[in-house]
């Protein structure tokens, strides 16, 4: 009889410790997977970002936001605004192409390398805007444009883009709006913005909550450079937006494209 209640007990605390093990396991695993997720989208908080589908707008910023290299360099990042008959258009900043020599390529979410050539002429005079073109047996899906977008300071925004950490994975980054100005700042600056964007993300995209293109990242908070002194018309920056200038990122408003 002892033997048979020893026999017993020791059945029960076995099949307790693998009830035990194979909840933790799952945990684990559950654990592992939203942490996982977090790595992938660069996302620190969902509390910036009030929508019922964010994943539905990861999956748009991953398909229109491409790597832009200079031989197997990564260089920056672009999004794609058009897209026919397997030719394609990405925008991007004219910066991240200065002083490149080296043939260029696009890499696309599918991890496609594709040649690409600048786009000339473009009509965005002195905003810092370059386009290029790459040709594909596809057409590629392309940023949702919306000009008339009803953009306030407050609004929730995801900014995308291939950060040059030595991963030069592509990162979404929430935030939220934080300057609309009057009048744009040097090379068409006008919108700022607390995602933590990244040298390498200049070019890509920052969408709002509906999941429409409302401006193109360009210049991230705290830059090594002086922050811009100067609105686009000559006139000088005064305090206090002059300090509250480098506190932000920047995006070219998307009413600003052709």
């Amino acid at each position: 009889m002892v033997s048979r209640k020893i026999l017993l007990t020791c059945a029960g605390t076995g099949l307790l410790l693998a009830l035990i093990t194979v909840h933790q396991a799952i945990t684990t695993h559950r654990a592992r997977s939203v942490f996982s997720e977090k790595l992938v989208f660069g996302k620190e908080s969902d509390a910036a970002l009030q929508t019922n589908q964010p994943n539905d707008l990861n999956s748009r910023l991953q398909a229109i936001t491409v790597k832009i290299l200079a031989g197997r360099e990564s260089i920056g990042s672009g999004t794609i605004w058009r897209s026919n008959n397997g030719s394609s258009q990405v925008i991007t900043n004219s910066h991240v192409l200065v002083a490149q020599q080296q043939p260029l390529f696009i890499q696309t979410a599918d991890g496609q390398i594709h040649p690409a050539t600048v786009v000339t002429p473009v009509n965005w005079n002195s905003l810092d805007l370059a386009a290029l073109q790459f040709q594909a047996k596809q057409n590629y899906p392309t940023a949702k444009i919306d000009r008339t977008a009803n953009l306030q300071v407050g609004a929730a925004v995801l900014a995308a883009g291939f950060p040059q950490n030595g991963k030069s994975t592509l990162t979404i980054k929430e935030g939220a709006v934080t300057h609309i100005l009057n009048k744009p700042l040097a090379e068409g600056y006008q919108v700022g913005y607390s995602s933590e964007v990244a040298k390498g993300m200049s070019g890509g995209p920052l969408i709002n909550q509906q999941g429409s293109l409302v401006g193109i990242n360009g210049i991230h908070s705290q830059p090594l450079w002086d922050a811009a002194e100067t609105f686009a018309d000559g006139t000088a920056v005064d305090e206090p937006l002059l300090s509250e200038i480098g506190e932000a990122s920047w995006a070219i408003p998307v009413y600003r494209l052709d």
